[in-house]
This record gives structure tokens, sequence and C-alpha cells, in this order.
């Protein structure tokens, strides 16, 4: 999984381009999310 491009639709003059790109082992980052969409249900967030 690669994270890249980044881009703000609220601040369309900021330059990223230095942000990136970022690379996770695919099953990790979706094991990751899950776990902290558990915790925010648990916590009502």
């Amino acid at each position: 999984m690669e994270w890249a491009d980044f881009r703000n639709p609220h601040r369309r003059d900021r330059d990223y381009t230095g942000l990136g790109p970022y690379t996770f082992d695919e099953r990790q980052a979706v094991a990751a999310i899950s776990e902290l969409r558990r915790a925010l249900v648990a916590h009502g967030t």
C-alpha cells in the first residue's frame, strides 16, 4: 500500500510535493486501521 500525491482541498495553495510517498505492508495497515475503528466505536467517537 502506498500513500502519495497528498492534497488538501481546503488549502489548494499549499505544496505537499515533499511529503511521501509512504509505503506500508497492506495486511498490517488494514489490521491497524481496523483496530483504530474498533477503538473509536468503543469510545463512542
